[in-house]
């Protein structure tokens, strides 16, 4: 369950990290396809409305003239707008005589000065025009040459345009009845930089001339300057008071020259800031759209996906663990998705019948291997024995004994097994001993004591190479030692003796003093329990040698004997 539930948490978080990049790459998306479709809208506004102005309003032959006249006397020309209109020059153009541009060049300097005001009021009235039509932040003409490098010839809309003229607004009059501006601008920059309020805000700008623009801060300005431009350049830079403006420039040729031209800003941080705003509602929008969407797939992929793998893994486990294929098929057929998932536990189950089928064949054949392990055990036992007509079965006798032994003191199965087949081999090494002198009758001869001894090295040698079970080496070796040491062919001592070895030596002794020999009968039980009890300690360990004792006073009827 931990574990499913583990697994469960990061399949949702990666759909979850994996929703949030799809989001976050939608609105970048978005975000870059908007700004360029907003800006060609824009570019072709600007550039349709700066050709129209530039054409129809500003560049006509004259205008080098004319624009000479603004910056040498902007005091003639620096007034409020609506000043403007309280000029009597209708009379005054009047007197020219059939006023007209073509003939600018034959006006006296008085009559000049007449014509640049009327143009001036003129320009302005599209600027202001042009400005409040299309939204534009502001329209100006700019001055990019080198005499006069940031002079702002027309500044539209100021705030003032929208105003009512102000009723205290200070009048002069020209000796030819021209009003003059109360604010004049000089033409230094340095003079005409606007002055900072106590609060460090700049002034407003008036409408006028001003210098409030410094063409190398610019990269359209630079470009149009080093003579390679588009017929209308555009950048975003930053504005007057902070704002970040989107600006179009289209350059004025006159006379072979490009030193002025004609600029529309438009405000490109509240754009911007609406454009973000409306993207982060809609990405909010698509977060919680796609957090329910991976809701719902977690959902599908839980019951699809992490909940058949978990019982997989599970039935798998617990057919390592208890091998019930049973119970692990049954959980495999209730997975039912239609995907890898469903064709894995179909496989899973036919794997587990499979291995269950080809287990129960192994277990078959290890039982048929048992079986024959134990014959051929049985088979070399009976040779051995054989060689001695006085104790025939001897060794199978022994193994009994020995196997009782170790269930009466509650050995695993395991090792009742074990200590059987230690049982069947332990006088193998008699195979090396000539048959006279194993039925010899008469007293044998001390070379003959030793050689009849050595059967426990013989049998060691034999058996010694056996790497799976090196418990029979040691009972073939040792089975003569006594635990006070006087036993033979290493006299080991106690503990030295392995343990299922000490088993063994009680039952061979008691299977010596119940057989017949060539030199006797086999004893009465009675007296064969009285020699184990008197020797428990001494020859043989106390607690194999209670269990024997035990052994024999269950057997009423003295069946323990050859």
């Amino acid at each position: 369950m931990e574990k499913r539930k583990k697994l469960l948490v990061q399949t949702g978080l990666r759909v979850i990290a994996f929703f949030l990049m799809i989001t976050a790459a939608l609105c970048f998306i978005l975000y870059t396809g908007c700004t360029a479709m907003y800006l060609n809208a824009k570019d072709e506004m600007i550039d349709r409305d700066l050709k129209r102005i530039s054409t129809e309003v500003i560049q006509i032959p004259e205008m080098n003239e004319v624009f000479a006249l603004w910056a040498e006397y902007p005091d003639q020309f620096n007034a409020p707008y609506d000043d403007y209109y309280s000029l009597e020059l209708e009379n005054s153009i009047a007197d020219l005589d059939g006023f007209t541009f073509s003939k600018f060049h034959d006006y006296t300097d008085e009559q000049k000065m007449y014509a640049a005001q009327v143009l001036y009021v003129t320009v302005m009235s599209w600027i202001k025009y042009e400005s409040e039509m299309f939204d534009y932040e502001r329209i100006y003409v700019m001055d990019i040459g080198d005499k006069h490098p940031g002079l702002v010839y027309f500044l539209g809309p100021p705030e003032e345009l929208a105003e009512e003229p102000s009723e205290d607004a200070a009048e002069g009059t020209a000796e030819d009845g021209a009003a003059v501006t109360t604010a004049v601008t000089t033409a230094d920059p340095a003079e005409a930089a606007p002055e900072e309020t106590e609060e460090g805000t700049e002034e407003e700008t008036e409408p006028g001339l001003h210098y409030d623009i410094t063409p190398e801060q610019h990269p359209a300005i630079k470009k149009i300057r080093s003579g390679i431009y588009n017929a209308t350049e555009y950048e975003v830079a930053p504005g007057a008071d902070g704002r970040v403006m989107y600006i179009g420039y289209a350059p004025l040729e006159m006379k072979g020259r490009t030193d002025k031209v004609v600029c529309i800003e438009y405000d490109w941080s509240s754009f911007r800031q609406s454009l973000l705003d409306n993207l982060i509602l809609m990405a909010l929008i698509v977060l919680g759209i796609m957090l329910i969407a991976g809701a719902m797939l977690i959902g599908y992929l839980a019951r699809t996906a992490v909940r058949p793998a978990v019982r997989i893994q599970r039935g798998v486990r617990e057919y390592i663990k208890s091998k019930e294929s049973a119970r692990v098929i049954a959980d495999m057929n209730m997975i039912t998705a239609n995907n890898e998932l469903g064709t894995l536990a179909e496989d899973v189950s036919d794997l587990v019948a499979e291995l269950d089928e080809h287990i129960s064949k192994l277990q078959d054949s290890g039982n048929s291997m048992r079986e024959l392990t134990v014959e051929v055990m049985g088979a070399l036992a009976h040779t051995i024995d054989a060689k001695d007509k006085y104790t025939n079965g001897h060794s199978e006798r022994v193994a009994i004994y020995s196997r009782m032994i170790a269930k009466q003191m509650g050995l695993p199965l395991e090792q009742q097994e074990k200590i059987y087949y230690m049982g069947l081999l332990h006088d193998i090494g008699k195979i090396g001993i000539p048959r006279e002198i194993i039925n010899k009758t008469s007293k044998l001869t001390d070379e003959e004591y030793a050689l009849i001894r050595s059967h426990t090295t013989m049998g060691y040698d034999i058996l010694k190479d056996i790497e799976s079970m090196p418990e029979l080496a040691e009972a073939a070796r040792w089975h003569h030692e006594l635990l006070d040491g006087t036993g033979y062919p290493d006299g080991k001592i106690g503990e030295d003796i392995p343990f299922l070895v000490r088993i063994i030596a009680v039952a061979d002794s008691y299977d010596a003093m119940t057989s017949n020999r060539s030199y006797r009968q086999y004893l009465p039980q009675d007296v064969a329990r009285a020699e184990i009890a008197k020797n428990s300690g001494k020859q043989f360990d106390p607690a194999v040698a209670e269990c024997m004792l035990k052994i024999i006073d269950e057997d009423k009827y003295y069946f323990l004997h050859e």
